[in-house]
Protein backbone atom coordinates (compact mmCIF):
# COMPACT_ATOMS: atom_id res chain seq x y z
CA UNK A 1 0.00 0.00 0.00
CA UNK A 2 2.75 2.42 0.93
CA UNK A 3 4.62 1.54 -2.24
CA UNK A 4 1.53 2.27 -4.29
CA UNK A 5 1.08 5.66 -2.64
CA UNK A 6 4.72 6.52 -3.25
CA UNK A 7 4.36 5.56 -6.90
CA UNK A 8 1.25 7.71 -7.29
CA UNK A 9 2.98 10.63 -5.57
CA UNK A 10 5.99 10.28 -7.83
CA UNK A 11 3.82 10.27 -10.96
CA UNK A 12 1.91 13.31 -9.73
CA UNK A 13 5.17 15.15 -9.04
CA UNK A 14 6.28 14.49 -12.61
CA UNK A 15 3.09 16.04 -13.94
CA UNK A 16 3.47 19.22 -11.91
CA UNK A 17 4.79 21.91 -14.21
CA UNK A 18 8.00 23.57 -13.20
CA UNK A 19 7.60 27.24 -12.23
CA UNK A 20 8.39 29.65 -15.06
CA UNK A 21 11.92 31.05 -15.01
CA UNK A 22 12.47 34.46 -13.55
CA UNK A 23 12.35 37.16 -16.25
CA UNK A 24 15.64 38.69 -17.25
CA UNK A 25 16.32 42.39 -16.84
CA UNK A 26 15.75 42.91 -20.56
CA UNK A 27 12.42 41.07 -20.45
CA UNK A 28 11.38 43.15 -17.45
CA UNK A 29 12.31 46.35 -19.29
CA UNK A 30 10.24 45.12 -22.25
CA UNK A 31 7.22 44.60 -20.02
CA UNK A 32 7.69 48.05 -18.46
CA UNK A 33 7.82 49.83 -21.81
CA UNK A 34 4.93 47.82 -23.27
CA UNK A 35 2.69 48.09 -20.17
CA UNK A 36 2.55 44.30 -19.91
CA UNK A 37 1.93 42.00 -16.96
CA UNK A 38 2.51 43.64 -13.60
CA UNK A 39 3.40 46.95 -15.26
CA UNK A 40 -0.03 48.01 -16.51
CA UNK A 41 0.26 51.01 -14.19
CA UNK A 42 2.87 52.39 -16.59
CA UNK A 43 -0.01 53.48 -18.82
CA UNK A 44 -1.13 55.94 -16.14
CA UNK A 45 2.36 57.14 -15.25
CA UNK A 46 3.38 57.82 -18.84
CA UNK A 47 -0.07 59.20 -19.66
CA UNK A 48 0.18 61.76 -16.86
CA UNK A 49 3.73 62.63 -17.91
CA UNK A 50 2.55 62.94 -21.52
CA UNK A 51 -0.17 65.40 -20.47
CA UNK A 52 2.29 67.34 -18.31
CA UNK A 53 4.66 67.68 -21.26
CA UNK A 54 1.87 69.00 -23.49
CA UNK A 55 0.75 71.45 -20.80
CA UNK A 56 4.33 72.65 -20.47
CA UNK A 57 4.54 73.33 -24.21
CA UNK A 58 1.27 75.29 -24.19
CA UNK A 59 2.11 77.36 -21.11
CA UNK A 60 5.58 78.17 -22.41
CA UNK A 61 4.30 79.31 -25.78
CA UNK A 62 1.29 81.24 -24.41
CA UNK A 63 1.79 82.13 -20.74
CA UNK A 64 -1.40 84.25 -20.64
CA UNK A 65 -3.66 81.71 -22.33
CA UNK A 66 -7.22 81.41 -21.00
CA UNK A 67 -8.18 78.24 -19.15
CA UNK A 68 -10.74 76.91 -21.65
CA UNK A 69 -8.63 77.88 -24.64
CA UNK A 70 -5.66 75.98 -23.25
CA UNK A 71 -7.81 73.00 -22.30
CA UNK A 72 -9.23 72.68 -25.82
CA UNK A 73 -5.82 73.22 -27.41
CA UNK A 74 -4.27 70.67 -25.09
CA UNK A 75 -6.81 67.94 -25.78
CA UNK A 76 -6.52 68.41 -29.53
CA UNK A 77 -2.74 68.74 -29.38
CA UNK A 78 -2.33 65.68 -27.17
CA UNK A 79 -4.61 63.39 -29.14
CA UNK A 80 -4.65 65.15 -32.50
CA UNK A 81 -2.49 62.61 -34.31
CA UNK A 82 -4.72 59.68 -33.43
CA UNK A 83 -7.76 61.85 -34.22
CA UNK A 84 -6.52 62.43 -37.77
CA UNK A 85 -5.75 58.74 -38.22
CA UNK A 86 -9.19 57.72 -36.95
CA UNK A 87 -10.89 60.28 -39.21
CA UNK A 88 -9.07 58.91 -42.26
CA UNK A 89 -10.20 55.39 -41.34
CA UNK A 90 -13.78 56.47 -40.51
CA UNK A 91 -13.37 55.26 -36.93
CA UNK A 92 -14.29 56.93 -33.61
CA UNK A 93 -11.43 59.00 -32.31
CA UNK A 94 -9.35 57.42 -29.56
CA UNK A 95 -10.22 59.86 -26.76
CA UNK A 96 -13.91 58.98 -27.26
CA UNK A 97 -13.22 55.24 -27.01
CA UNK A 98 -10.86 55.45 -24.04
CA UNK A 99 -12.78 57.76 -21.73
CA UNK A 100 -9.87 58.12 -19.33
CA UNK A 101 -7.83 60.25 -21.70
CA UNK A 102 -9.74 63.55 -21.57
CA UNK A 103 -10.30 63.48 -17.76
CA UNK A 104 -6.61 62.69 -17.32
CA UNK A 105 -5.58 65.74 -19.34
CA UNK A 106 -8.21 67.89 -17.63
CA UNK A 107 -6.84 67.05 -14.17
CA UNK A 108 -3.24 67.70 -15.20
CA UNK A 109 -4.17 70.95 -16.93
CA UNK A 110 -6.04 72.22 -13.83
CA UNK A 111 -3.01 71.61 -11.63
CA UNK A 112 -0.42 73.05 -14.00
CA UNK A 113 -2.55 76.04 -14.97
CA UNK A 114 -3.04 76.90 -11.29
CA UNK A 115 0.63 76.44 -10.33
CA UNK A 116 2.59 77.22 -13.51
CA UNK A 117 5.77 78.48 -11.89
CA UNK A 118 6.14 75.37 -9.74
CA UNK A 119 5.57 72.74 -12.40
CA UNK A 120 7.15 74.52 -15.36
CA UNK A 121 10.25 75.18 -13.31
CA UNK A 122 10.39 71.48 -12.42
CA UNK A 123 9.86 70.24 -15.98
CA UNK A 124 12.10 72.65 -17.88
CA UNK A 125 14.77 73.78 -15.41
CA UNK A 126 15.70 70.50 -13.72
CA UNK A 127 17.34 67.47 -15.30
CA UNK A 128 15.04 65.04 -13.49
CA UNK A 129 11.91 66.90 -14.55
CA UNK A 130 12.90 67.30 -18.20
CA UNK A 131 14.00 63.65 -18.50
CA UNK A 132 10.76 62.49 -16.86
CA UNK A 133 8.64 64.59 -19.22
CA UNK A 134 10.59 63.51 -22.30
CA UNK A 135 10.56 59.79 -21.47
CA UNK A 136 6.87 59.71 -20.59
CA UNK A 137 5.94 61.74 -23.66
CA UNK A 138 7.97 59.59 -26.05
CA UNK A 139 6.82 56.25 -24.60
CA UNK A 140 3.15 57.25 -24.71
CA UNK A 141 3.53 58.76 -28.18
CA UNK A 142 5.06 55.57 -29.52
CA UNK A 143 2.17 53.52 -28.17
CA UNK A 144 -0.22 55.83 -30.00
CA UNK A 145 1.75 55.25 -33.20
CA UNK A 146 1.64 51.48 -32.70
CA UNK A 147 -2.11 51.50 -32.06
CA UNK A 148 -2.86 53.72 -35.07
CA UNK A 149 -0.86 51.45 -37.39
CA UNK A 150 -2.63 48.42 -35.90
CA UNK A 151 -6.02 50.09 -36.40
CA UNK A 152 -5.17 50.75 -40.06
CA UNK A 153 -4.23 47.11 -40.63
CA UNK A 154 -7.48 45.95 -39.05
CA UNK A 155 -9.55 48.35 -41.17
CA UNK A 156 -7.98 48.44 -44.62
CA UNK A 157 -8.00 45.85 -47.35
CA UNK A 158 -5.45 45.42 -50.13
CA UNK A 159 -6.21 47.03 -53.49
CA UNK A 160 -6.90 45.02 -56.63
CA UNK A 161 -3.28 45.19 -57.84
CA UNK A 162 -1.21 45.64 -54.70
CA UNK A 163 2.54 45.90 -54.63
CA UNK A 164 2.46 43.74 -51.50
CA UNK A 165 -0.03 41.29 -50.06
CA UNK A 166 -0.68 43.44 -46.99
CA UNK A 167 -1.84 47.06 -46.55
CA UNK A 168 1.21 49.29 -46.58
CA UNK A 169 0.53 52.93 -47.45
CA UNK A 170 -2.43 53.29 -45.10
CA UNK A 171 -0.68 51.89 -41.99
CA UNK A 172 2.42 53.97 -42.73
CA UNK A 173 0.40 57.19 -42.98
CA UNK A 174 -1.78 56.41 -39.96
CA UNK A 175 1.24 55.39 -37.90
CA UNK A 176 3.03 58.60 -38.83
CA UNK A 177 0.00 60.74 -37.96
CA UNK A 178 -0.56 58.90 -34.70
CA UNK A 179 3.09 59.23 -33.74
CA UNK A 180 3.46 62.91 -34.60
CA UNK A 181 2.16 63.87 -31.15
CA UNK A 182 -0.50 66.22 -32.48
CA UNK A 183 2.15 68.06 -34.48
CA UNK A 184 -0.39 69.31 -37.01
CA UNK A 185 -2.90 70.52 -34.40
CA UNK A 186 -4.43 73.04 -34.07
CA UNK A 187 -5.38 72.85 -37.73
CA UNK A 188 -4.31 76.45 -38.37
CA UNK A 189 -0.72 75.18 -38.20
CA UNK A 190 -1.14 73.55 -41.59
CA UNK A 191 2.16 72.01 -42.67
CA UNK A 192 4.17 74.43 -40.55
CA UNK A 193 5.88 71.67 -38.53
CA UNK A 194 7.61 70.34 -41.66
CA UNK A 195 8.07 73.67 -43.43
CA UNK A 196 11.39 74.62 -41.85
CA UNK A 197 13.63 72.61 -39.56
CA UNK A 198 13.59 68.84 -39.26
CA UNK A 199 10.91 67.85 -36.77
CA UNK A 200 11.95 65.06 -34.37
CA UNK A 201 8.43 63.86 -33.66
CA UNK A 202 7.45 63.55 -37.29
CA UNK A 203 10.80 62.09 -38.34
CA UNK A 204 10.74 59.49 -35.58
CA UNK A 205 7.12 58.62 -36.38
CA UNK A 206 8.08 58.00 -40.01
CA UNK A 207 10.98 55.74 -39.07
CA UNK A 208 8.89 54.01 -36.41
CA UNK A 209 6.03 53.31 -38.81
CA UNK A 210 8.42 51.87 -41.39
CA UNK A 211 10.03 49.69 -38.71
CA UNK A 212 6.69 48.28 -37.57
CA UNK A 213 5.52 47.68 -41.12
CA UNK A 214 8.66 45.80 -42.12
CA UNK A 215 9.23 43.80 -38.96
CA UNK A 216 5.63 42.86 -38.11
CA UNK A 217 3.49 43.08 -41.24
CA UNK A 218 5.65 42.67 -44.33
CA UNK A 219 5.47 39.00 -45.44
CA UNK A 220 8.74 39.25 -47.37
CA UNK A 221 10.71 40.17 -44.24
CA UNK A 222 9.16 37.71 -41.77
CA UNK A 223 11.05 34.63 -43.04
CA UNK A 224 14.38 36.32 -42.35
CA UNK A 225 13.34 36.93 -38.73
CA UNK A 226 12.50 33.32 -37.96
CA UNK A 227 14.44 32.02 -34.99
CA UNK A 228 15.44 35.52 -33.83
CA UNK A 229 14.15 37.72 -31.05
CA UNK A 230 12.47 39.99 -33.61
CA UNK A 231 10.18 37.16 -34.71
CA UNK A 232 8.13 38.10 -31.64
CA UNK A 233 6.11 41.30 -32.35
CA UNK A 234 6.49 42.30 -28.69
CA UNK A 235 10.25 42.70 -29.13
CA UNK A 236 9.71 44.70 -32.33
CA UNK A 237 7.42 47.09 -30.45
CA UNK A 238 9.89 47.23 -27.57
CA UNK A 239 12.65 48.35 -29.95
CA UNK A 240 10.41 51.12 -31.30
CA UNK A 241 9.46 52.38 -27.82
CA UNK A 242 13.04 52.21 -26.59
CA UNK A 243 14.26 54.20 -29.60
CA UNK A 244 11.62 56.88 -29.06
CA UNK A 245 12.48 57.23 -25.38
CA UNK A 246 16.27 56.89 -25.51
CA UNK A 247 17.27 58.88 -28.58
CA UNK A 248 16.12 62.31 -27.30
CA UNK A 249 18.13 61.79 -24.13
CA UNK A 250 21.29 62.03 -26.23
CA UNK A 251 20.41 65.70 -26.71
CA UNK A 252 20.47 66.16 -22.95
CA UNK A 253 23.89 64.53 -22.79
CA UNK A 254 25.23 66.13 -25.98
CA UNK A 255 23.59 69.53 -26.62
CA UNK A 256 23.32 70.20 -30.33
CA UNK A 257 23.09 66.52 -31.24
CA UNK A 258 19.86 66.39 -33.21
CA UNK A 259 20.32 64.55 -36.54
CA UNK A 260 16.62 63.65 -36.55
CA UNK A 261 15.39 67.03 -35.36
CA UNK A 262 15.26 68.91 -32.09
CA UNK A 263 13.15 67.65 -29.19
CA UNK A 264 11.56 70.69 -27.49
CA UNK A 265 11.28 68.83 -24.19
CA UNK A 266 15.03 68.80 -23.61
CA UNK A 267 17.29 71.82 -23.52
CA UNK A 268 16.77 75.33 -22.27
CA UNK A 269 13.37 76.93 -22.49
CA UNK A 270 12.96 80.18 -24.41
CA UNK A 271 9.76 81.59 -22.92
CA UNK A 272 9.56 82.98 -19.40
CA UNK A 273 6.51 82.10 -17.32
CA UNK A 274 5.10 84.60 -14.85
CA UNK A 275 4.92 83.57 -11.22
CA UNK A 276 1.49 84.99 -10.58
CA UNK A 277 -1.83 83.49 -11.57
CA UNK A 278 -3.10 84.40 -15.02
CA UNK A 279 -6.21 86.44 -15.66
CA UNK A 280 -9.04 84.65 -17.39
Amino acid sequence: MALTLLTIAAEAAKKVEAPPPEPTMLEMLRDVLLFQGLFGWMFWLTGIGFCMANCRIILQAKPQIRFLHGLAMGVLGSYGGSTLAAAMLAKPTVFLINESLVPMFFCVWCVMYTLPSLFLGLLKDTSVGSIFASCCYEIFRCHVMINCAKMAHATLTVAAFPLTSTPTVGPLICGMLGGCGGGFFPLDKGLGPIEKDTNWRITSAIFGSIWLQLMISDPTVKPYLAGTMLADPAWVRFCAVFFFAAFPLLQALMPGFNPLGNNPLVGAATVAVPAGKKTN
